[in-house]
């Protein structure tokens, strides 16, 4: 989301992250030093968070929600309460990172009010096994809105 958020001078976004590691933290600061304002960071496991915030335990930083990119856990059930917190939140757009994989389609797939929009295919390279030994793969970003 650095491209979206240089690009789009003003759009906020909120990242939920289940690790909250150095080089996360990291990123984190450098955003909010870089784009005052602009981004907020809440760390933990989203399927928790979703349920705190469904159940009126919790809430997030902003208060209206265009999008939601989901990118995380490849199993139906992460999804679709990755998607229940989205609903619940009132958004109508999704993007969905790997959104033809095979563990990911069905999680979408269970909300018939979901209607697929269009895809965009990116390659991702990455080295296997800390060794320089390079696998790129094809990634589809599938954008699906609510009908």
């Amino acid at each position: 989301f650095p491209v979206t958020i240089t690009m789009f001078p003003a759009v906020k976004i909120t990242s939920i992250e289940i690790i909250e590691i150095e080089s996360s933290r990291k990123g984190s600061e450098i955003l909010k030093q870089r784009f005052p304002g602009r981004h907020e960071i809440v760390w933990g496991d989203s399927q928790k968070v979703a349920a705190e915030i469904i159940q009126g335990q919790r809430s997030l930083p902003g208060m209206d929600y265009d999008l939601s990119f989901i990118d995380g856990g490849h199993w139906p059930e992460v999804v679709q309460k990755d998607i229940e917190l989205s609903l619940h939140l009132g958004i109508k757009n999704f993007v969905f990172d790997d959104g033809n994989h095979p563990h990911i389609k069905p999680g979408i797939e269970k909300f018939t009010n979901l209607k697929f929009v269009q895809k965009r295919t990116y390659f991702d390279t990455r080295y296997k096994a800390n060794y320089y030994k390079f696998k790129t793969r094809e990634i589809d970003l599938c954008h699906y809105q609510v009908s």
